[in-house]
């Protein structure tokens, strides 16, 4: 009889497949402007396409893992398809089949992270959630980085990085993930004791069903308690997230092709010129966490969207105004992103589950609804003002006004919840 396997040994076919998504991501993008020589207009609109079916794709998961009793299928299939699709990306097919491509591998690779989160919850106390989604994101972090520290390297000892070598491993850590998610998750498993996932797909329709029923609703003329309670922080949180990370992703969708086709960066310092933010992220979520519990979440979301004030026009300004010499700041500014995504991740959801009326399913649900239509919109966003106007100075316009408005709604958000939460006579912070 064989051994039965450890109840956490299935978090190795996410290690694993982590590891091979870190020594690609930047590669598909990078391969649009470098291997297919299109322009950067055609790198937005191929992020978008990956975006598009992205974020459903994630409540869509969500909703099996929840829902489903035999996850061992789902997670397999999910990790076998994204090799499939990796594997066409090593072909270099014609580019309409390698958008395709990219697009089945992050509906079925990168979007699986629901199902691990519900394998982690699998038999874990409720006081022990954070803890265990903690440590999990942790370790698939880390192999993220390391995969990219891979192909960092790579592309500095290559004129240009090994495409098919390093999308043809990544297929094989794709597969090499199913066969250990085949031998270590049972085959069968009761639900678990909560509605997380099926919350965030509630949450993710809502949101994207408005604006289908809008016409109907401008018959009914807003009143002013109407806008003043559309103005109250629970609705201010989501809101403020959106429009910050539509900035945010509206300008990192082009910066690949920007650093190489504008400053004429090496396939090396392209690579190098993402990563900060990925290498501060995972070492920063467990300071973001003791940070937000010392000082507040809501100030420390509002804290960590500013720096995102200092790190887009940061990164905008380096490459106006120092071009190729840039370098140095970039990587500053790129890491203050890795700091602000830490501070507002770690604290945004539960902050929003205190302050939401809806409940604390419906509030998570709606923070992840948030990143993902901001992302959504970002690219889109990138893609029509990169195929209208010439240059980039026009989308680096675009996304200081959206950081600056979203981080602003953020900071009434935060004034708004100190108001209502500080005791009579104490200090506003």
């Amino acid at each position: 009889m064989a051994p039965r396997p450890h109840p956490t040994s299935w978090r190795w076919s996410y290690i694993a497949f982590r590891f091979g998504d870190g020594a690609t991501q930047a590669l598909i993008a990078l391969a649009v402007v470098l291997h297919y020589d299109l322009p950067v207009w055609v790198l937005a609109v191929t992020t978008a396409c990956m975006n598009l079916v992205g974020v459903p794709a994630t409540f869509l998961w969500g909703t099996i893992m929840d829902r489903a009793h035999h996850r061992r299928r789902v997670v397999v299939l999910g990790f076998a398809v994204a090799a499939m699709a990796m594997a066409l990306l090593a072909n270099f097919p014609p580019f309409p089949l390698y958008v395709a491509g990219a697009m089945l591998y992050t509906m079925f690779g990168v979007a699986t992270s629901p199902a691990a989160s519900i394998l982690a919850l699998q038999g874990v106390p409720r006081e022990d959630w954070a803890k265990a989604t903690t440590t999990l994101s942790r370790s698939t972090g880390l192999a993220f980085l390391a995969g990219m520290l891979v192909t960092i390297g790579l592309g500095f000892a290559f004129p240009e990085p090994p495409f098919v070598a390093l999308f043809a491993a990544s297929a094989g850590t794709a597969a090499l993930a199913a066969v250990v998610a085949f031998r270590t998750i049972p085959a069968a498993l009761a639900g678990p004791d909560h509605r997380y996932a099926a919350d965030v797909v509630a949450a993710g329709q809502r949101l994207f069903e408005r604006p289908v029923f809008m016409p109907g609703r401008l018959r009914d003329s807003p009143t002013w308690a109407g806008l003043r309670e559309g103005l109250r922080s629970h609705r201010l949180w989501p809101l403020g997230t959106l429009l910050t990370f539509t900035g945010s992703v509206a300008f990192f969708t082009s910066y690949p092709g920007v650093l190489h086709n504008e400053l004429g960066l090496t396939a090396g310092l392209v690579l190098l010129c993402q990563a900060p933010s990925h290498i501060v992220t995972p070492f920063a979520y467990p300071w973001a966490g003791r940070y937000g519990s010392r000082m507040g979440k809501s100030r420390t979301v509002a804290e960590g969207a500013i720096l995102r004030l200092v790190g887009i026009p940061g990164l905008c300004l380096a490459i106006l105004v120092f071009g190729a010499t840039s370098v140095p700041l970039l990587l500053v500014c790129h890491a203050l992103m890795g700091v602000s995504f830490s501070m507002m991740q770690v604290n945004g959801p539960l902050l929003l589950a205190e302050v939401h009326p809806g409940g604390k399913g419906q509030a998570v649900g709606l923070h992840h609804a948030a990143l993902g239509a901001g992302t959504l919109l970002g690219s889109v966003a990138a893609f029509i003002l990169l195929r209208t106007f010439d240059g980039y100075w026009v989308s680096y316009v675009f996304s200081m006004a959206m950081t600056v408005v979203g981080v602003s709604c953020l900071v009434a958000a935060h004034r708004q919840h100190e108001r209502q939460t500080r005791p009579a006579g104490a200090p506003a912070s």
